[in-house]
């Protein structure tokens, strides 16, 4: 009776036939599962750097017109771009009285208490932080269901459109070491020292804010680029955002 084997020529061409399937196919796996990875990571890098220019963006919509700076690495940028933003926040706004040369106002739907700080018709960054155009208000009372605000000095100009502002926080994103940070600060208690900020976003490889000053008929823009990275993955997002600027 006959019996079929494997001669060793065969069994030689058989493995290596085996081991140049495997290689490609190891090969294979290897590029799908760096493809895979790579494309995990530019989901979490566009989700970071979304949801920080998103925050961003939100906070910048509810700024006190013609307040926004942008700073790199903490001082003002002449030229309108750098790798940080500063701007005040209302916490309500509403109309008063015109009343220039006053020391009071009478308000119409804004929330304000003793001691408060009013933004009345700041046409540019410097009226605002340095306070030529921010009125403390001393005191308070109620006279035939109106608020009337005592304000610490005399109204500089009044607002055309009749707006004030509560002025609510100042905020601070910055970026150092690869992350952007959110700083929150009292209009009394402004500082440019990078610490305790809250991480906003991270794996920021650049940054770049890019302002430019609106008129009566168009509206402020704030571009903002940012280049994210991790290991041998970078993305690049941008994000526009269009802001009121009529005091």
């Amino acid at each position: 009776m006959r019996k079929d084997g494997f001669t060793l020529v065969e069994l030689i061409i058989t493995m290596v036939l085996v081991g140049i399937v495997a290689f490609l196919g190891v090969d294979l796996l290897g590029k799908v599962m760096e493809g895979y990875v790579d494309t995990r990571v530019e989901t979490l890098l566009f989700n970071e750097a979304q949801y920080g220019a998103d925050r961003i963006a939100i906070e910048i919509r509810n700024a006190i017109p013609n307040t926004l700076l942008v700073l790199n690495n903490g001082v003002k940028s002449a030229s309108g771009e750098g790798n940080g933003i500063e701007f005040a926040g209302f916490s309500t706004a509403g109309y008063y009285y015109p009343l220039q040369n006053s020391d009071n106002i009478t308000c119409s739907g804004l929330n304000v208490d003793g001691g408060d700080y009013l933004s009345i018709y700041n046409t540019k960054p410097s009226y605002f932080f340095e306070q030529q155009r921010v009125y403390k208000v001393n005191n308070i009372y109620h006279k035939d269901n109106n608020t009337i605000c005592i304000l610490n000095k005399h109204i500089l100009r009044d607002s055309p459109h009749n707006r004030v502002y509560n002025i609510g926080n100042v905020m601070l994103f910055y970026f150092k070491d690869g992350k952007i940070y959110r700083k929150q600060m009292d209009i009394d208690s402004i500082d440019y020292d990078f610490k305790d900020g809250e991480v906003m976003m991270n794996y920021v490889k650049n940054v770049k804010f890019k302002y430019t000053h609106g008129y009566t008929y168009r509206e402020a823009v704030l571009e903002m680029d940012f280049v994210m990275s991790k290991g041998s993955v970078s993305l690049d997002y941008t994000k526009v955002v269009h802001i009121r600027n009529v005091p």
